[in-house]
């Protein structure tokens, strides 16, 4: 991700990096909510919750690995613990959308 990039090289583009993650979340929760509002199934709709508070604190911990890398990139397994955390991240969206795509119209049986 941008992010990863971002905590790698220097404060500025972290800052820049954080921001459009904040844009990107922000984007994905109104959807993500206008999608639970469409379903008429409440178990669909906590799932979609319980999926966007996963990648809250998935994204949270991307945000505070990156930050740790940018202030000391020389600290043990930083950089592991950023491609952790990114993976947790992109792990918590994947499941998210496969959620939505299994409660979409037609495909429950």
């Amino acid at each position: 991700t941008g992010l990863m990039a971002s905590g790698r090289d220097e404060p500025k583009r972290l800052a820049e990096g954080a921001r459009q993650l904040g844009r990107d979340f922000t984007g994905l929760v109104d959807v993500s909510t206008e999608l639970a509002g469409r379903s008429s199934d409440p178990k669909s709709q906590t799932e979609m919750v319980t999926n966007l508070k996963s990648i809250s604190l998935a994204s949270s911990k991307l945000l505070l690995a990156a930050k740790s890398l940018t202030a000391d990139p020389s600290a043990p397994n930083s950089k592991g613990q950023l491609q952790t955390a990114a993976r947790g991240v992109t792990d918590s969206i994947n499941q998210l959308i496969n959620m939505c795509i299994q409660s979409a119209p037609g495909q429950k049986q």
